[in-house]
């Protein structure tokens, strides 16, 4: 988990507690970035909370790992090339 500004909020932190519970114990949890449930990710993955970073994004929402950090790197990418572009 990054240091950032977002992941230090008091808020984030209970949310984020709360929904990664709520997550791995509901099998009918699906990926705010893909759709997909636990089953259609690699073993191992687990799952984190979203905040909102991207254009469509309300709230805090249930991600898997491989897709949240897929999506922070293609931001990182993109600002590092002057693509400010929301995905």
């Amino acid at each position: 988990m990054s240091d950032g500004p977002k992941h230090a909020d008091p808020t984030f932190r209970r949310i984020r507690d709360q929904m990664n519970r709520a997550s791995n114990a509901n099998p009918n949890t699906v990926c705010r970035r893909c759709g997909k449930t636990r089953t259609g990710h690699p073993d191992g993955d687990i799952w984190t909370t979203g905040h909102p970073d991207s254009p469509g994004d309300f709230g805090y929402a249930p991600e898997m790992r491989s897709c949240n950090s897929r999506l922070a790197a293609q931001q990182t990418n993109n600002k590092r090339h002057g693509f400010d572009v929301g995905l």
